[in-house]
């Protein structure tokens, strides 16, 4: 059975009324720089130590992409399955009523 979060279904009325002028209709989040892998065809450069950027604030930018109608995010990295917090900020994501694709 699908979690109530993946049955929504917009309708072309209300997906059109959010759309406004500064809008960024799909957004790209790299939300980490941890990886597991180093696939010979990735760009990253994963060996990096820089913390991630953390939950509050990837939620603050989701809040604000949700108040200027954005559609879709894709969240990327590093390996995105990797922050502990990944399922808790992809509902959130979804919970917004913004799409989301996972690019892992």
């Amino acid at each position: 059975m699908m979690s109530g979060v993946f049955k929504e279904h917009i309708g072309s009325d209300e997906l059109f009324g959010r759309i406004k002028e500064d809008l960024a209709l799909c957004i790209t989040m790299e939300i980490t720089h941890r990886c597991n892998y180093k696939c010979v065809h990735c760009y990253g450069d994963f060996e990096r130590t820089e913390r991630d950027i953390g939950y509050e604030q990837l939620t603050g930018m989701i809040d604000q992409f949700s108040e200027h109608g954005t559609l879709d995010v894709s969240l990327t990295g590093g390996e995105p399955l990797a922050r502990p917090d990944f399922c808790d900020l992809y509902v959130y994501t979804r919970k917004k009523g913004i799409f989301v694709s996972v690019l892992t």
